[in-house]
């Protein structure tokens, strides 16, 4: 017996194309099995992009039949939290590689469990906000920024970030999803109710605004010395945290000096790398 989960959504109109490519991974562990969906398109958008041009963006209603997953939270263990974990990350990869694509909301709510063959992977879902890698534009996510906000990337807090958005923004929604999850549980049905270590909780960061959050993030990406404060039934993520932050505090460091050099002069006979 095959069990089905039925969903409906709003979803952006660009996400078509998307759905039929998930449609012929059915097999892949760590990717929903779509086995069937439909779009509701609305005609009165027509008229509304018409009068805003690019300032609006057409949407749809998706209904689609899944395969049923568990949610992130039903997993017993801390060391199966870390396969789900390295399952996400491994499908990402798999995502910006080969369809050349990126999720774009990668949060505590899209990371789900499929249990086969007395296995556990973790299933990245949710794909309706991606953006095809080759068609991004500069300047596009200022628009429309998408994501969850107490996991989006620290920059796309901020309304001067113009960029598009890149790799890296996803692997930071991935760290902030570890990182609440750790030091906001202390056991997977089992919410802190009583927080010590204040501001190390991020109880906050469900409830805030961009500006608080861009502030938060930028303090934890740019720390030196940063450390984190899982709780004890996750107490193994704390390699993995100090590790992760260390990659983002030295990748802007070196984006730093990037530019810094961009705007100097070069010398005769020397090229600029360009970096993506």
């Amino acid at each position: 017996m095959i069990l089905v989960d039925c969903r409906s959504k709003y979803s952006w109109d660009t996400a078509t194309s998307l759905h039929i490519h998930l449609e012929s991974t059915r097999g892949m562990n760590h990717l929903p099995t779509i086995y069937q969906n439909s779009d509701i398109k609305f005609r009165q958008q027509a008229s509304l992009k018409e009068k805003f041009d690019d300032g609006y963006q057409k949407c749809l209603l998706r209904f689609s039949i899944q395969d049923e997953l568990q949610p992130l939270m039903s997993l017993k263990s801390s060391k199966e939290y870390a396969q789900a974990f390295y399952d996400v990350v491994q499908c990402h990869h798999w995502g910006w590689k080969y369809p050349r694509i990126l999720h774009r909301d990668i949060s505590i709510g899209n990371i789900m469990v499929r249990e086969k063959d007395r296995q556990k992977y973790g299933v990245l879902i949710d794909w309706d906000l991606v953006i095809w890698f080759d068609e991004r534009k500069e300047g596009s996510t200022s628009k429309f920024r998408t994501g969850t906000k107490p996991y989006m990337a620290h920059e796309q807090h901020s309304s001067d970030w113009q960029g598009p958005h890149r790799f890296r923004h996803d692997l930071e929604s991935v760290f902030y999803v570890i990182l609440l999850l750790v030091s906001l549980y202390s056991s997977p049905t089992e919410k802190v109710r009583f927080p010590s270590t204040g501001d190390h909780r991020y109880e906050e960061w469900h409830e805030q605004g961009d500006c608080f959050l861009e502030g938060r993030k930028l303090v934890i990406v740019h720390a030196g010395n940063w450390q984190p404060f899982p709780e004890p039934f996750f107490s193994g993520f704390t390699l993995w945290l100090i590790t992760l932050q260390d990659f983002f505090f030295r990748g802007f460091i070196d984006l730093g000096n990037h530019r810094h050099a961009a705007k100097r002069p070069l010398k005769p006979g020397r090229r600029l790398r360009k970096f993506s």
